[in-house]
């Protein structure tokens, strides 16, 4: 993949999005594919926000738009007008994400459903950062109250041969097995 050249800020954004899912995809994450609907994504969901987009829905930010835990979207609840941000979330399963909504709206209090999921989301933000961190990245939490447990992508590896990281994906690499393999395939 090569790094566009757009004078859109937010070009260069989607491009490190990109070198984010292909690299967790390398580490044998799962990823969620991107604009799939939430209540269908599992695994890393990795996206731009900014720009009046909301952090945590990914979807343009107005009054009747509703999160994942259907929460109104506005500028006081986790949208930005800012400079774009590559964002990495841990999606557990929908059965999961469904057991935790029913529980808060319920019970108000922890359950072993809501426990799970937030130790299960601060283990793989923990996961996602030292992956990214280990194949070059600049990673982070975010210590944001209205994104809990998500990874802020600040930069990807620097490129060039001189670069001690496995670059996951180059146009210039054999596929994965050998070039060989995909010959006789």
């Amino acid at each position: 993949m090569v790094e566009p050249r757009s004078t859109d800020p937010r070009a260069r954004f989607e491009y490190l999005a990109q070198q984010v899912r292909d690299e967790l995809a390398a580490a044998g994450l799962p990823v969620a594919v991107p604009g799939a609907a939430p209540e269908l994504s599992v695994g890393a969901d990795v996206g731009v926000s900014g720009n009046g987009t909301c952090s945590r829905s990914g979807t343009r930010c107005d009054d009747d738009t509703r999160c994942d835990d259907d929460t109104r979207c506005d500028t006081g609840t986790g949208c930005d007008d800012e400079e774009p941000r590559v964002l990495v979330l841990w999606r557990v399963s929908p059965r999961l994400r469904h057991c935790v909504q029913a529980d808060v709206k319920r019970v108000g209090e922890v359950t072993p459903a809501i426990r799970q999921s937030g130790e299960v989301r601060i283990a793989m933000a923990a996961a996602i950062t030292a992956i990214l961190s280990a194949a070059g990245f600049t990673a982070r939490d975010t210590a944001d109250e209205f994104v809990p447990f998500t990874v802020r992508v600040l930069a990807g590896p620097e490129p060039g041969p001189e670069s001690d990281v496995w670059p996951a994906w180059s146009e210039h690499r054999a596929p994965p097995g050998g070039a060989e393999r995909s010959a006789g395939s």
